[in-house]
Order: C-alpha cells, then sequence, then structure tokens
C-alpha cells in the first residue's frame, strides 16, 4: 500500500464483478465515456488492469490489451474529485511498472489530441510520438477528432 498526502492507496485486480465501479468511474471522468457492453467485451477477451483505491473509494482505473510482447493501454481514468491530486500520475507509474513486471517489451496508447494534460503526462513517462490517426474518435455534432499514437519501451 503507497500513501499520497497520508492518503491510503491500494491497487486490486480487475474482474467482471467490478464493472459497476469501472463504468461509474468512466461515465464521471470522460466526456465520452465506454459503454457496459465495451467493458464486458474487454474483460471477455482477457483485457487486464486495476483499480486505483484512494482511501478505500474506487477512484481509477488503468486497462491493458495484450498484443504478443506488447501491450495497448486502452483506457486510463481517475475520477474528477480526484483529478490534480497526482493520481494519474500514480496509476500510470503503477501501469507501466506491472506491465514492466510481466515482461512485456513496449506500451502503445492512443490519446485524443486535445487532451494535453494526458499528452504531457505520457510525454513525461517517455511516451513518444509516433503518429496520428485522422478521425479516431467520435465527438459531438458527428464531429471527429485525431488521435496521437504514443510508445514506449518497457
Amino acid at each position: 500500500m503507497e500513501t499520497v498526502k497520508n492518503m491510503a492507496i491500494s491497487f486490486i485486480p480487475i474482474h467482471k464483478q467490478h464493472i459497476k465501479q469501472l463504468i461509474d468511474i468512466e461515465n464521471n471522468a470522460h466526456l465520452y465515456p465506454w459503454s457496459k457492453a465495451s467493458f464486458l467485451s474487454s474483460l471477455q477477451y482477457h483485457y487486464w488492469g486495476e483499480i486505483l483505491l484512494f482511501d478505500q473509494q474506487h477512484v481509477g482505473y488503468y486497462l491493458f490489451q495484450n498484443i504478443i510482447n506488447e501491450v495497448c493501454l486502452v483506457n486510463i481514468a481517475i475520477i474528477k474529485s480526484h483529478q490534480k491530486q497526482r493520481l494519474g500520475q500514480t496509476l500510470l507509474q503503477r501501469a507501466i511498472h506491472v506491465a514492466k513486471a510481466k515482461q512485456f517489451q513496449q506500451c502503445l496508447l492512443e490519446v485524443r489530441e486535445s487532451n494535453l494534460a494526458a499528452i504531457n503526462l505520457y510525454k513525461k513517462y517517455l511516451f513518444t510520438n509516433n503518429g496520428i490517426r485522422k478521425n479516431y474518435y467520435s465527438k459531438m455534432n458527428n464531429q471527429r477528432e485525431n488521435a496521437i499514437l504514443m510508445s514506449r519501451k518497457l
């Protein structure tokens, strides 16, 4: 168990019984959240990750997909009331640590080009820009947004 500002942090592996907590975090953290069906499908196809507990409250999670000797960080989220407290940084550090411990060679991710806070965090943790996926994400009013493709060696 770790501490941040004298508060207890712990991590629990994600299982199907955590769907409600994942959806609650997702709906709170993201403007365009994943659906329950997306989570169920992902967990059925062996995506894996952990939920971040902050003083026993479910406040964040990360989710990986295995791709041979690489992992793709398919989602990461911290609820709004706990953002800007370095918990996203803690969660990303943990995700990288666990992926390294499982002996993956590289971590890949996609991020909305408008999500500058996330992009800066990923750069801080040595992710580099590998290109753009045009019109990848949905936006309001049937508009689209590019994804920035990033990766780092583990």
